[in-house]
């Protein structure tokens, strides 16, 4: 155990550059305090690599090590330097995770990332699930029942559903928990009528919400044709046309509905976020690969 002066020093040197993103204390303390400074610089590194890899397009994968350095030098230095950077820091990060208690982490995840939308930090939460899978479960649904940041509670809830590979017992309960949620939330009675006063007064959230279940039948077929009743409440209402139109059109060729898509509306930007697709990273992906479901685009 370091006495107080020894930590106080091995606090001080928690001034994190490029050359300390790798670096983890030895100190309990020490590595919380490291941690709240950590995760800040990588999610503006995230960021950064995450922009520039949607305007590069096919280019940004030249940055992956299945390259040869010729072709990666044609890329500017800053950004393989900085890609660089957030690679070495969040495999040291992830690498690190047995060494905080989940409970800490978890604190982590609410105060930094959930309204970051990372896409390769986020990844910290499928390395929680692999450890304490009901925990994280459990955290994300508790917080469905608080109106602050719902939006995105419950597209993280949906997307650990979708995306990480749970046992299937977890899988289903995670789902019914979902379903029961959105009829209670729709207030659907027996004879499913939409409560259309509740859409009118929150329109943004009863979209969401059918986008979201419109999501999860993508990825699990089974919920379509269990919910037919509500899948032809959905159509009828037209909300297809006022939620993201690539999930819309993706849900009407999936299950070959025929339905054509007339879509004016200027959505909510909360409709365009969907946790834990893809990585940029290339370890994070390689990382991942044995816990993460893909669906072909």
């Amino acid at each position: 155990m370091s006495n107080l002066k020894e930590k106080l020093t091995a606090i001080e040197r928690v001034k994190l550059t490029k050359h300390s993103l790798n670096f983890i204390p030895d100190d309990s303390l020490v590595r919380e305090i490291y941690l709240n400074k950590l995760i800040p610089m990588l999610i503006d590194l995230d960021c950064y690599i995450s922009s520039v890899k949607e305007s590069l397009g096919d280019s940004f994968y030249e940055l992956y090590p299945t390259n040869t350095p010729k072709e990666t030098n044609k890329l500017n230095k800053t950004l393989v330097t900085k890609y660089n950077n957030l690679k070495d820091g969040l495999i040291s990060l992830f690498d690190s995770l047995n060494l905080y208690k989940t409970d800490f982490l978890i604190l982590i995840i609410e105060k930094y990332i959930l309204l970051a939308k990372t896409t390769n930090l986020q990844f910290i939460i499928f390395e929680l699930l692999k450890k304490s899978p009901k925990k994280i479960l459990n955290f994300f649904f508790k917080k469905l029942k608080e109106k602050k940041y719902f939006s995105f509670y419950v597209s993280f809830f949906l997307g650990i559903i979708v995306r990480f590979n749970l046992i299937k017992e977890l899988e289903i309960k995670s789902i019914n928990l979902f379903m029961n949620y959105l009829f209670e939330y729709f207030n659907i009675e027996n004879n499913y009528s939409l409560n259309v006063p509740l859409i009118k007064k929150n329109e943004i959230r009863f979209i969401h919400l059918c986008q979201l279940f419109v999501y999860l039948c993508c990825f699990k077929k089974e919920i379509f044709y269990e919910n037919d009743l509500l899948v032809k409440k959905i159509i009828k209402s037209g909300v297809l046309k006022k939620m993201n139109k690539k999930v819309a059109l993706k849900f009407i060729s999936e299950f070959k509905l025929g339905i054509k898509l007339v879509s004016s509306y200027e959505y909510n930007s909360v409709f365009e976020f969907f946790p834990f697709d893809p990585p940029s990273v290339y370890e994070i992906k390689e990382r991942i690969e044995d816990c993460y479901v893909n669906i072909s685009e």
